[in-house]
């Protein structure tokens, strides 16, 4: 049986209806991939694709990244200051949603459609962020933990590990030293906190790094506790100041590994990747909050050696043994 054959429209040519079927497939098919390339780049943003940017190649950034990706998979890494166009190309292309890790980070999104939700992680407190993004709605996580949670471990571990330490009429003085206007809430909290708990908060301002050293030897204190603030911007300064506050036989707590390796005797130390998968776990739930990053505890089992065998308590003067 013959095959109809169609006289072409075009020319004088004859071509067979499977030819006609043929030419349409090829057709419709570059109509296809020239919609992909089109708009196919916009598309993943779409479809749920986060931005993670990390203000830096450091440490503890990367390892932030590693505990969100493992928990977030559908999420793009822009490190900066290289990736800085990427970012901005992302947010104009329509993205949803990112994560700023870090300060310089989250600055990046100062010109952003308010339609872009915005998640910030590894900065000090929310109103670091709030200074940085005014008037927006951000959810994230902060390192400056408040004084309802560090407050009770430090009373329950002493009292654990060195019980004579609280056996004293009246309340024990914790100084905390201060610069920042920024850790105002922080030591409003605490001096409404501390006396239930048996600490008298003596919050003190710090115009210049040299007086810290000058009110760690003049100052009639019991416990140093360091809270995140640019006075601790340095290692040497870190150093110093533990160094003082052993000479004095006082416990000081800290905030990172460090003062720990340097002679704290309690540290809140913060797990950068399990804190990645805490900010990922808040975007998988739908939730939108800010909250205190994850932390452990760590006990300086020497320190507290030391100073069991060599603290006095000024005014009773009693040796602890």
């Amino acid at each position: 049986m013959k095959k109809k054959r169609y006289r072409s429209t075009l020319g004088k040519g004859r071509f067979s209806l499977y030819e006609v079927l043929d030419s349409l497939k090829l057709y419709m098919l570059f109509f296809w991939c020239l919609c992909l390339f089109i708009f196919g780049s916009a598309s993943p943003l779409k479809a749920q694709e986060i931005a993670l940017v990390l203000s830096a190649d450091l440490k503890p950034y990367l390892e932030f990244a590693e505990g969100f990706q493992d928990l977030y998979p559908r999420s793009k890494l822009y490190i900066l200051p290289e990736d800085t166009s990427l970012v901005k190309r992302y947010f104009k292309k329509g993205g949803l949603k990112a994560v700023a890790v870090g300060s310089r980070a989250l600055a990046l999104f100062q010109k952003a459609p308010l339609t872009l939700k915005i998640y910030y992680a590894l900065l000090v407190s929310p109103e670091e962020a709030h200074k940085i993004l005014p008037g927006r709605t951000l959810c994230g996580l902060y390192l400056k933990l408040p004084p309802q949670l560090t407050f009770p471990i430090i009373k329950e571990t002493l009292q654990k590990e060195w019980p004579s330490w609280f056996e004293r009429p009246s309340p024990l003085k914790m100084l905390i030293p201060y610069s920042a206007e920024t850790n105002k809430t922080f030591l409003e909290e605490a001096r409404k906190l501390g006396p239930n708990l048996g600490f008298e908060i003596l919050p003190y301002r710090i115009e210049r790094v040299p007086e810290l050293k000058r009110i760690l030897l003049e100052e009639d204190f019991d416990l140093l506790y360091c809270v995140p603030d640019p006075i601790y911007a340095t290692e040497e300064v870190i150093a110093s100041v533990l160094e003082t506050c052993l000479l004095r036989h006082r416990p000081a707590c800290g905030y990172n590994h460090f003062f720990y390796r340097k002679g704290a005797l309690l540290a809140f130390v913060f797990d950068y990747y399990e804190m990645g998968k805490q900010l990922a776990q808040m975007l998988l739930s739908e939730r939108c909050e800010e909250a205190p990053a994850h932390f452990k505890v760590l006990l300086n089992k020497k320190v507290l050696k030391f100073l069991r065998k060599n603290f006095y308590l000024l005014k009773s003067k009693n040796v602890d043994q």
